[in-house]
């Protein structure tokens, strides 16, 4: 039976028949083993290529919190109000620091640094 279920002949001696069905029986062994073989490398390559395409994912998006933070801090400083302060504030501000009369500058200071 199992030899026509392969295709070969039935007749012949019993020994023949049993060396037949033997060789049938190695080679669909052989076969099945390289099918699995086949499919635990295919397995294996999709696993390092999914474990691949994970660390350029974690890589892009640490990037693009990294690029986020720095356009948010560019925003912050464009958004931060400026303080203006009147002659008058200013010259008082000289006088209080001690500073010569003939230095001359405008200093524009976060709301946040000129608490500090």
């Amino acid at each position: 039976e199992e030899l026509s279920k392969h295709g070969l002949s039935t007749v012949g001696k019993k020994g023949e028949l049993v060396e037949r069905l033997e060789g049938v029986l190695a080679k669909t062994e052989a076969k099945t083993d390289t099918e699995t073989a086949e499919k635990k490398e295919a397995k294996k390559e999709a696993k390092k290529e999914a474990k691949a395409q994970a660390e350029e994912l974690v890589t892009t998006a640490e990037e693009t919190e990294t690029e986020a933070q720095a356009k948010a801090k560019t925003r912050a400083k464009r958004e931060a109000p400026r303080v203006r302060v009147s002659a008058a504030e200013a010259a008082a501000e000289k006088a209080r620091s001690g500073e010569s009369r003939a230095v001359e500058h405008v200093a524009e200071l976060h709301p946040v640094q000129a608490a500090a």
